[in-house]
This record gives C-alpha cells, structure tokens and sequence, in this order.
C-alpha cells in the first residue's frame, strides 16, 4: 500500500537515484519479456481470426482507460499488452475478469477522493503509470501465458485469476480504507496509525478487499472458467495476498527496502503460486 503521510509524519526513507534508476530498467525489462513471450504465442495464431480482434477490443480498453486519466501512456501501453495476453490465451471470460478489476479499482480510486486529498493521502494524479501496471497485473499475464502452452492449463489459469483477485483486493482494501477509515492498525503490531499509512490495515477497507476478489472469482465462475471449489480457491489466494502486501509494506517498504511496485508484484506472484499448487 502506497505511502501517503504528510512529509513530517512520514518517516520511511525515500529510494535513492541508483534505486529508482534499477527499479525502472527491471520494469523495462519485464515488460519486454512478456512482450517476447506474448510475440512467442501470437505467430502461432490465425492474425484476422482471433489475434486481429482481439488486438483491437485491447486497443479501444487501453484507450479508454487512458483518456479516463486512470493510466499514464506508459500505464496504456503496458495495459495493452497485459490485456492482449490474456484476451488470446484464456478467452473472454478472461478479459472480463481483468475488465473488472480495471472497474473496482477505479472505483476504490475515486470513492471519498475529496476526502483524501483533504488529508493528503490520494493517488497521485495522471493514474498509474507502466511499472505499476505490470506490478499489479504483470505475473497474471505471466501465468495465463503459462496456462496455453504447459499441460497444466487448469492450475495455472486459477494461478492467473488469483493474482488479479489478489491486485484487486489490494487495491480496493486500501483505497476504500482511506476513505472509510479515520485510523487503521500496523499489520505487524496492532499499533494504531493515520490512515494511508504503509502496512496498515482497516475493518471497512478490509472487508470491501475480500469482496473485490469474490467478484473476480465469482465472475470467473459464472464465465465457466473454474468452478466452485477453484473459485474459493482464487478468492482466498487473492485475500492472503492482500495481507502479505500489508506486511512487506509494513515492514521492507517501510524501510525503504522495497518500493511499492515489489510490493505489488511480489504479492500477486505470491497470490498466483498458492492458488497454483492448490489446485495443481
């Protein structure tokens, strides 16, 4: 969860240059390598009877989601990719699923907005740009990818809907905490703090949080992608994801070890792998 003190309560050090600099080249390199591995699969299929399409309902998301102003350009453009993969690899179904997501955070984003630019805690404004993208949503292309070409397509797609799950809860459970909630209490120690604060968490934002990743699940339910069981499944993945991002935040983020966006990626690789050997 992003840091959002004022700058005199907050006491976690910011990342230095060299940091930021390795940061944003890890970025790069990731989204090229899933632009490789998508390239991998896409010459494989029909171009004007499946990939064609589909570029094009991926194109009209990302611009879409663009003027909105919930992404940067680069946010745009990596959202593209992300959404390109896994509308190909998994179907529909699959697009909604992250077409929800999109939705919910949105909504998290802008509920009590007011609220929290009055306290200082709001997202930055110009949306979320490449790096946060793929952190959030990165790892469930990744694992719908994975779902198409290994034998092991069932547990591996659950893989991917868990980490979407997982960004959606995140997302939804520290936004709407920030608004909802005066205080929330340090994941590692029940310290009551500010809301917004790195690693904390509340009653009402929590409780939004494993509603979002029930919709994902439900939604993959409903689609015919998984069923009952797996669905729980995905819903429980995404929730514990949530509260390992609580704690890393509350502890490596905070000692400016990790930046948000390991955070994020950690967590949803995390969200993904338990949900994968669950169901493996």
């Amino acid at each position: 969860m992003p840091s959002s003190l004022p700058p005199s309560m907050d006491a976690v050090p910011h990342a230095s240059t060299p940091t930021r600099t390795s940061s944003a080249r890890f970025w790069i390199l990731f989204a090229l390598g899933l632009l490789a591995l998508f390239s991998a699969i896409a010459v494989k299929i029909p171009f004007c009877a499946r990939l064609l399409p589909a570029l094009m309902i991926t194109l009209a998301f990302a611009v879409v989601a663009r003027v909105l102003a919930s992404v940067t350009g680069s946010g745009a453009a990596a959202g593209f990719l992300v959404t390109s993969m896994l509308l190909v690899t998994s179907g529909p179904a699959m697009f909604v699923a992250a077409l929800l997501v999109f939705v919910l955070t949105l909504l998290a984003t802008k509920f009590g907005k007011k609220r929290k630019q009055s306290l200082r805690i709001a997202e930055r404004s110009g949306g979320r740009d490449g790096a946060q993208v793929m952190a959030n949503v990165g790892i469930s292309a990744i694992f719908a990818v994975l779902s198409a070409i290994t034998s092991r397509r069932l547990p591996l797609l659950v893989g991917s809907l868990a980490a979407l799950a997982e960004a959606a809860c995140d997302t939804v459970s520290s936004e709407t905490g920030k608004a909802l909630a005066l205080q929330a209490r340090l994941v590692t120690s029940g310290r009551l703090v500010p809301a917004g604060t790195d690693g904390a968490i509340s009653i009402p934002g929590t409780l939004l949080g494993v509603g979002a990743a029930a919709l994902v699940a439900l939604e993959a339910m409903i689609a015919g992608l998984i069923d009952l069981r797996r669905a729980l499944i995905v819903a429980a993945a995404g929730t514990l994801g949530m509260f390992l991002d609580s704690l890393l935040g509350a502890t490596l983020e905070r000692r400016g070890r990790f930046t948000n966006n390991a955070v994020n990626f950690v967590s949803t690789l995390a969200a993904a792998l338990l949900a994968t050997t669950l169901t493996w």
